[in-house]
């Protein structure tokens, strides 16, 4: 019996159809886009012949779609025909023809990419290479050798992956190669490099601030120049104008940072220079107070300078000798007027300057030692029956042996010693004194003695204070103070009576 079931076979690719590759594609965009031309010169013709036709139209006519992208290949003349394929061998070539459509569409997609970014003018030779490499596997395509077909394509792809890849060390090697440009002076090389790594990054902040500056790189190096022969000749305020204008075109240019520092520090020097030196002159001119001033200026601009610092204490030395021998002066004219009060202020005042200082301290104690002296005698002089008292009087007497010693003795001192020695030779010489009672009053004088009733005695009293008392009985009692002064050489008589009864 025959077997009458129907035997199915898989439909055999239609491998004789035309089918094209990246360059065929290519062309093939190209063509569409001359009928679009010609398509929108009819519309713009229509447009003048029919304004009002022309309103119309676009409701009813629907806008022309873009052509797909379609992969043929051209049957191969020296290939195999189609009927001597076995389904499997036909069914390997239409896999190997889909993923040699899938390498090149990714290869075109990396390639329109890496193109948007300029890569002919950063890798020229390696984008050619690539396109070289794609054109071999048109050529393979066409031939329906899919398998070699995908291989070129895939080394195409594989060096436009490692372009990709190699975009951020270009960009950094561009960039170092900039300002190498930029160091050495070169800004057409510097302007090149940096162009080429905004082609790598668009819109790189470093990139265009490296493009700027090489844009006015050689104004720049003018005016670093014109600097450098001021800074040279000392001229150093218009170098620091010349600086200042190359940094105003470029304020990261390094060399014109550094000069301008360079130019600073020179202008800091100088001025420096010239307030140690206004010090010092100051100083030969015994001016400590100016010298102190331009020290403090000089100090202002190195604080931890040890220079200033010796200068400073050189001003303040001066100026404390100078303020010490005014007064050392001054304390010397005071004791030559024997106003002791003063040269002892201003002894002290000297020795408040400088506590070490010898002759100060000399001159303090000698002037001390005479106001005491001064201010003994005043009061001697002043109340001289306090020579009366046996302490005084003995210390009045060893200080006018004493006094032998001083050499220089004013006039007055002179006087006062005078008039304390004939106070002393009287200070103990009885003065006569006549004491009057009723004969009835017991008188008592006192540190003298009792006498009883009496109507006249006389007593033989040294100088000094006393108190005479009467006393009666019946009567209140009576006192009398009385003083016998030095030198005097007699006394009213006084009268002790008491007269009051009780």
């Amino acid at each position: 019996m025959t077997d009458t079931r129907a035997t199915t076979t898989p439909p055999e690719p239609d491998l004789a159809a035309p089918r094209f590759g990246m360059g065929d594609q290519l062309a093939y965009q190209q063509y569409q886009q001359r009928n679009r031309k010609l398509l929108w010169g009819i519309f713009a013709l229509l447009l003048l012949l029919a304004a009002g036709v022309f309103l119309l139209l676009p409701r009813y006519i629907a806008p022309v779609e873009q052509a797909e992208r379609i992969v043929v290949v051209e049957p191969s003349t020296g290939g195999p025909a189609s009927s001597s394929l076995s389904p499997f061998e036909e069914a390997q070539l239409l896999r190997q023809r889909e993923a040699a459509q899938n390498t090149l569409a990714e290869l075109l997609e990396l390639q329109e990419q890496l193109e948007a970014l300029s890569v002919q003018r950063w890798a020229a030779q390696a984008h050619g290479n690539a396109l070289s490499l794609a054109r071999e596997g048109d050529t393979a395509y066409r031939e329906q050798r899919f398998s070699e077909a995908d291989t070129f394509y895939g080394e195409g792809l594989e060096i436009l992956r490692k372009l990709d890849n190699s975009r951020q060390q270009r960009y950094d090697d561009l960039i170092a190669e900039g300002n190498t440009a930029l160091a050495d002076g070169d800004a057409g090389s510097a302007s090149e490099a940096f162009a080429l790594a905004l082609l790598l990054q668009p819109g790189d902040a470093a990139a265009l601030a490296g493009q700027q500056s090489a844009a006015v790189l050689n104004e720049v190096l003018s005016h670093l120049a014109s600097g450098r022969t001021l800074h040279a000749q000392g001229s150093f305020d218009a170098a620091r104008e010349a600086y200042q204008q190359a940094l105003g075109l470029d304020a990261a240019h390094a060399d014109a940072l550094a000069a301008l520092q360079q130019v600073d520090r020179d202008i800091e020097q100088r001025a420096y220079a010239d307030a140690m030196s206004r010090g010092y002159a100051a100083l030969r001119d015994d001016n400590p107070e100016a010298a102190t001033q331009a020290f403090r200026d000089a100090e202002a601009m190195r604080p931890d300078s040890e220079e200033v610092q010796v200068a400073l204490q050189q001003a303040a030395d001066q100026l404390s000798t100078r303020i010490i021998n005014r007064h050392m002066e001054a304390a010397r004219v005071y004791e030559e007027q024997e106003d002791w009060h003063a040269a002892v202020d201003e002894w002290n005042a000297a020795v408040a300057v400088d506590p070490n200082l010898v002759v100060a301290d000399r001159g303090l104690r000698r002037s001390l030692t005479r106001l005491d002296l001064d201010i003994f005698f005043t009061a001697v002089l002043q109340d001289p029956l306090r020579l009366v008292e046996n302490g005084i009087f003995e210390q009045t007497r060893q200080l006018l042996v004493d006094i032998q010693q001083i050499n220089q003795r004013g006039p007055r001192l002179q006087e006062q010693v005078a008039s304390v020695e004939a106070l002393m030779a009287e200070a103990r010489v009885p003065v006569p004194v006549t004491l009057l009672s009723d004969g009835q009053t017991a008188v008592t004088v006192y540190r003298i003695g009792a006498f009883g009733a009496f109507t006249s005695k006389t007593l033989d009293l040294a100088p000094g204070h006393y108190v005479a008392v009467g006393v009666r009985p019946g009567y209140r009692d009576v006192r009398q103070e009385f003083t016998v002064e030095i030198g005097a050489s007699t006394l009213e008589p006084l009268s002790i009576v008491c007269t009051e009864v009780i």
